[in-house]
């Protein structure tokens, strides 16, 4: 739950930054840009968010790596998280500041394991469907899932709506469990 509530200081502080990081669009961009390099450099990430490398020499590792592909806000940003020790919140404080870019724009993830691919007309109804149950634009993400053996689970938010053949078999055998 820290781990929560600090991202979401630092990503509040990143979206009041979007002007001098020359926009949100870029903004997220650029963060994108950092997580997806610190999760594919192993190396770096460790370097980082390494108690024993000084702070001196993470700007110096951030500036190589960063400093023609990121604007010098989000850079910068990146400094005062190695300042403050919390290099390990990148990718957890890009998380909430989509979450937050999402939902100032009026848009909502929503995340769909089905047992086979979704049909054109099954994504569409239940776009349609989440559209009327959140009020906001929705970005759809499949998942083919054959464990699930039939039906779908489809993540909105925190809310999980479960349909699927799995978890009606295991409803099934809890009350049948409750039952002896």
């Amino acid at each position: 739950m820290l781990l929560k509530a600090v991202a979401q200081r630092y990503a509040g502080a990143l979206l009041s930054l979007e002007q001098k990081a020359g926009g949100l669009d870029k903004l997220e961009k650029d963060l994108e840009l950092v997580a997806t390099t610190m999760r594919e450099h192993d190396g770096l990430r460790h370097a980082l968010e390494s108690p024993t490398v000084a702070s001196s020499k993470k700007h110096a590792v951030l500036k190589g790596v960063f400093e023609k592909e990121i604007s010098s806000t989000v850079l910068h940003f990146l400094y005062v998280l190695v300042d403050k020790k919390r290099e390990e919140y990148v990718e957890t404080i890009l998380t909430v500041f989509q979450e937050r870019l999402r939902e100032r724009r009026g848009e909502v993830a929503c995340h769909v394991r089905s047992a086979k691919p979704l049909t054109a007309s099954i994504r569409k109804d239940l776009e349609k469907s989440l559209k009327a149950f959140s009020g906001k634009t929705v970005l759809l993400t499949e998942e083919v899932e054959p464990e699930l053996l039939a039906g779908m689970v489809v993540t909105v938010g925190d809310r999980v709506i479960d349909t699927s053949f799995r978890h009606q078999l295991r409803e099934v055998e809890d009350r049948l469990s409750r039952v002896e």
